[in-house]
């Protein structure tokens, strides 16, 4: 961004002035659909935007998309515990249930394979 701005002062000195217009347009066409929310925004506004007005914006969307990339989701083991049925018996005051009845439990366990020999039930640790 600062070389865009730095050829376009060198070609200002030379008598060759680069409209903000153009310069804008240049710099939107460079950009992927991360950055959409701005294209869309600049494109929408009634004047130009100025140079630094520009580079905020896309310095902003830029830590928008750079920590949306580091949310990780949760390893199979977390996500494994969750997704385990509770089989307490005991009610929400910490009594058990005088109409519990003991029944099996006919569905499968789920096992994950493993991502490093990818055998079912390993975890890689």
């Amino acid at each position: 961004m600062h070389s865009l701005k730095q050829t376009a002062n060198l070609l200002a000195s030379l008598g060759s002035p680069v409209s903000v217009e153009d310069m804008t347009d240049h710099i939107l066409r460079g950009l992927d659909d991360g950055y959409r929310a701005v294209i869309d925004g600049v494109n929408a506004r009634d004047t130009a935007i100025l140079f630094d007005d520009l580079l905020e914006k896309l310095l902003i969307q830029e830590l928008s998309l750079v920590a949306a990339q580091r949310q990780v989701p949760a390893p199979m083991t977390a996500l494994n515990v969750q997704a385990r049925p509770n089989h307490s018996d005991k009610t929400r005051s910490g009594q058990f249930s005088a109409s519990s009845t003991s029944r099996p439990d006919n569905r499968k366990s789920f096992l994950s394979r493993c991502q490093w020999c990818n055998v079912k039930g390993h975890v890689l640790s």
